[in-house]
This record gives C-alpha cells, structure tokens and sequence, in this order.
C-alpha cells in the first residue's frame, strides 16, 4: 500500500512538489496567523490604506483606482495609481471572503508559496533536473530575508521577490537554450513591474550585466538573432505593463512630483560584517546560505560550470551593495546617480540570494547525492526559517535589541500597543523611539487606521506645492474668499475616485473656494456645485481645486470626480490585448505541439 502511494506521487512530481510547497507555505506564516494580528512595521499602514482603497473601489463596482478619497488622508491623493498596485488585488479580492487579518495573512502563505513554485520552474528551464530545482526552490524560497520582509510590511519587495529567477532564467532561456521563448523573460520582468518599482530597476541592471558578462558564451552564430528577442521580450513587458508605469509617466511629465526619500548608496553602504552577525543570529540571509556563502570555494570543483557561476555572482553581488565597493568614486557617474532611486542598497540583496541559493542547489545535488543527507539538509534549512517565524510572530515576548540589529526592537511584537481608537490628524498612530509607527490592530480595530495616514510615503507623488501644505489639507482646510475654515468629517462623503463636500456655509457668487482635495495636472476631473458642471476649475497655490463660485448659496453640495489620468483608457487596451496576444502565443505553441 504504502508503495502504491509513494509510486503514485512520484508519477505525479509535480502535483506532489506543490503540495509540499504549500504545506511549507503555510508552516511559515501559520505563527504570525494564530495572533491574529497584524503588527506594524515602517510600512503597514501605506499599503494596508492602498489595499483599503482598492477594495472599496472594487466593493463600489470601480475595478481601478485613479485616487485616494477613503484613505491617505482623503484629500484625492493619486499615490494609489502611481505605486504598482497590480499585485494588490489579490489582498483586496482576498477581503471579501476572509476577514482582514486572515486575508493578509493567506495572501502572504500564497507569495510564498508562487515563490517556491516559480523557483523550482525557473531552475527547471536552467539545470534541467528536479532535484536541483526542489533544492533551489527551498534554500530560495525560504530564505530567512523572506521573513524579515514580512515583518519590515515592504510589501513591494515581498511581491517582486518569487519572480526574479523567473526573469534570470528567462535571459538565460534566451542567450544560451530557446530563443523562442523569450516570453519567460517577458513574465518575470512583468511581474516585478507590477510590483515594484525600485526592484525592476535592480533586475534590469542585473540582468544588463549577466547579459554582458556572458555575452561571448553565446553561439556566435545567432547572438543578433537572441538580441533581437531580448529586445522583443523587453519590449513587450513595457507594453503588459503600461497599465502600471503609463499614469505615473503621464503626471510625472505633467508636473513635478514629491518622490520618496532617496538613499544615496555611497554615503550609507552596507556593513559586509554586520550582515554576517545578523546571519549568525539567523537573519538577514540566514546560517545556511551564510555557510554557503563563506564556504562555498571549498567546492567549487564539485559544482558545474553554471553553479560557479552563481557563486561568482553572489560575491560579485554582495560586494557591490558593501562598504568595500568605492562608491565614493562612483557615485557622481549619471547612472550611478539614477540608481539612487532605489531608495535603500538591502534591496540588492534578493538577487545575491537567488545566486547564492543556486549554487547551493547545484552544490546539495552533486556533494549529497543521498537523498536522506540531502533531505536532512533541507529540513535545517525549513527549521531555521521556521524558527524566524515563531522568534518574531509575538507568541512570546523576546528581547533582541543589538547594536547590529538596531531595528529590531520595532519587532517585539508583545510590545506594540492595540490600535483602539479611530486616529485622527490630531490624535495619531503612536510612534517608536525610531521615529516609526508602532502599533497592532485585530479585525475588530483594524479600519481604526483609516482615513488618517501619518506614516511613511504620505506626501508620496503628491504635487510639490501640495507636499508642503500637507497638515492643513489632513486637517481639512478650505480657504473661502481668504479666510480659512475646517470642513468637518460628516460633511465628507467619498466614493469610487471621487469626494463631495456637503458644505453649510453661504457663498457669494463670484468668490473663490479653494477645497482639500488635490488637483493633478494631466488627469481628467469632473467637477459640480449643486449638481451643475464647473468647466473650468483652477488650481490654487496649494496645488487643490479652486473654484469660482456660481452662484450665492447659504449651502452647496461639491463633487470632484477623477477619471485618472489623460491616455488611462489606451494604457489599459494595450496592456489587456498585450495579455490576450500572449495567451493566443500559448494556446497556438500548445496546439502545434498537440498536432505534432
């Protein structure tokens, strides 16, 4: 019996890889699920107000969301357009039928679990083998940094994360094996874009630079041939993802933008050493890949030529983001500069996890043929990452503050207040001694950080004239004829990319009004005063709608309403026929292969 069933399972691989990556999936979230909380880190409430945003359009029948009017504060901020927001829509549609922490949470099991997927179909396509891509998927997939994602909340990052070797093994599928399948490249450059931004930029870089460095290994012969589909490949992910990057291009040229806070990577590299130290304690990159790391030129006869190479890479990797590179020196180059939009050089690091985590597959495959070392291997590697879950999940309280880890006492979760009060631009979310929120809501107190958003990225592509007026706007401040007043919360009421004012203020005609609600150059409004269009709104010093009222009032209802951005519709066609054009590409391939 026993037999049968291990003979059915090896039959069915595949079905039986996924099972266990699930199972692993959901192993690793399942400490910070049972709190059923959701604890802050520099960035929950950002993304949990974009997610909020999202599922209220959807809610309302509104599929995208052009503007902020539930969330960020509620005066029409396009940062929910302007950030990739593709993604999102799983937390979002995962809302109507979980609660809010447990569609958080689930959605996390599934990021982890597409991770361990793609990462065993990505190295598929590269060593042919399925035991180096069960490898390569686990060390990849359940590395350590994966956990510190989920509790720093960088959403972005944690989304981009499973489909980075997707893009590698994509180039590679190109260069080196079926030019034909260049729309692999094409996948996993797409879901990094619909993503994060910061991230697509590292990737793209890199793989300029894999391409680069190994461009003379390809068949002389066709290497102008497998350029001109990377050239294809890269210009069908612009088009899948326009959709994403074409709003944001089309207000950045219309205005100057606030943008997040760049971190120049020359003036704050990363300490190589302190990255060991975290390692040792079982973060950062984690104890395994750290010996492999450390020791890996012990063996690198034993790997193939495609497993040094990745060792190669994550030296290469690692020594670029560290203190050791002279960026000093760099730094002024054009290109260096522009890589400073990265924000933060830890966001590196994925990439020289993926090699690292490659050579170790080849490494375990070659050295530990026997599957039961091997196995026990991988069950370090799980328990380690395991352990990170329960170490940081609050189930216990902990006390790991060091001078190399400054940053974790933001993750003593048994520390962090409840957030049971609605916060308020004068009442907000409580801060740490970092200057970062500290705070954790259940599902009973979790809208308690909506609307009012006093954390990181609120001034987030807002207009530069906007960005300095922010607390008044928060505050609600209108400027009628001069003089100011505060609109009060019942007289808001918001809807799908729109917000009307129920205003009881006499208004004589011919006078200004200028409202809290953002005007952005390059996006299409309506708005009306009692029902009637205004046609040609203006715009104030404070970068918000000013009109010219009508007509004398003692009372006016005032609806702006957002259409997005100028082109939004023609983003949207080509991104959907891009995706049916691909799907047509799939269907056919499947056909002809059906025939023959």
């Amino acid at each position: 019996m026993v037999q049968q069933i291990f003979a059915k399972l090896k039959k069915h691989q595949n079905i039986t890889f996924y099972l266990i990556f699930f199972g692993l999936s959901l192993l690793v979230v399942l400490p910070f699920w049972t709190t059923m909380h959701l604890y802050s880190g520099p960035d929950l409430q950002f993304h949990l107000s974009r997610i909020q945003e999202i599922f209220d359009n959807l809610k309302n029948g509104a599929p995208v969301s052009h503007i902020a009017t539930r969330t960020f504060n509620q005066i029409g901020d396009a940062v929910v357009s302007c950030y990739p927001w593709i993604w999102l829509l799983v937390f979002a549609g995962l809302k109507f039928i979980l609660t809010p922490v447990s569609a958080v949470y689930f959605t996390y099991v599934l990021v982890i679990f597409t991770t361990l997927v793609i990462s065993y179909h990505s190295m598929k396509l590269v060593s042919k083998s399925s035991k180096i891509s069960f490898y390569f998927a686990i060390l990849y997939g359940l590395t350590t940094y994966l956990i510190m994602e989920i509790i720093t909340t960088q959403f972005g990052e944690f989304l981009a994360y499973p489909f980075i070797p997707l893009a590698f093994a994509g180039l590679y599928e190109i260069m080196f094996n079926n030019y034909k399948r260049w729309y692999v490249l094409t996948l996993g450059v797409t879901g990094i874009m619909y993503a994060h931004v910061p991230t697509t930029l590292i990737v793209v870089i890199a793989l300029l630079v894999f391409y680069l460095a190994f461009f003379a290994k390809q068949p002389e012969k066709d290497r102008l041939t497998r350029f001109m589909y990377i050239a294809i490949s890269a210009g069908y992910s612009l088009i899948l993802s326009l959709i994403v990057w074409g709003p944001l291009a089309v207000l950045s040229l219309s205005q100057k933008l606030m943008r997040p806070n760049p971190q120049t990577l020359y003036s704050d590299p990363q300490n190589i050493f302190t990255w060991f130290n975290q390692s040792i304690a079982n973060k950062g990159m984690g104890l395994i890949l750290l010996f492999l790391f450390i020791f890996g030129f012990l063996f690198l006869k034993k790997v193939p030529a495609v497993g040094r190479y990745a060792y190669f890479g994550s030296l290469a990797t690692f020594f670029v983001l560290s203190h050791l590179f002279p960026w000093n020196l760099v730094h002024d180059i054009p290109l260096i500069k522009g890589i400073d939009a990265i924000q933060s050089d830890h966001r590196i690091i994925p990439v020289a996890l993926m090699f690292i985590s490659a050579f170790g597959a080849y490494l375990l495959a070659e050295k530990f043929g026997n599957k039961v070392i091997a196995s026990s291997v991988l069950l370090v590697v799980f328990s380690l990452c395991l352990i990170n879950s329960f170490d940081y999940s609050a189930l216990y309280a902990m006390n790991v503050t060091t001078d190399q880890n400054p940053f974790d006492n933001q993750f003593d979760r048994t520390s962090q207040p409840e957030l049971t009060y609605k916060a308020t631009p004068t009442h907000q979310i409580p801060r740490s001694n970092l200057n970062l929120q500290n705070y954790k809501v259940n599902n009973h107190d979790y809208n308690n950080q909506f609307p009012t958003d006093n954390g990181s990225g609120r001034t987030d592509y807002l207009p530069t004239a906007t960005g300095k007026h922010i607390s008044e706007l928060a505050n609600k401040v209108a400027v009628l004829n001069g003089q100011q007043f505060n609109i009060s919360s019942p007289s808001l009421h918001p809807g799908n990319n729109s917000m009307s004012y129920s205003l009881v203020v006499p208004m004589k005609k011919g006078t200004n009004l200028d409202l809290p609600f953002v005007r952005y150059a390059g996006m299409n409004y309506t708005v009306k005063f009692n029902g009637k269009q205004i046609t040609n709104p203006e715009t104030s010093k404070r970068g918000t709608f000013k009109l010219t009222i009508p007509e004398t009032v003692k009372s006016a209802k005032i609806t702006t309403q957002s259409h997005g951005s100028k082109l939004n519709g023609l983003f949207i066609i080509l991104s959907i026929i891009g995706w049916l054009g691909l799907l047509g590409l799939a269907g056919f391939k499947k056909h002809r292969q059906a025939e023959s």
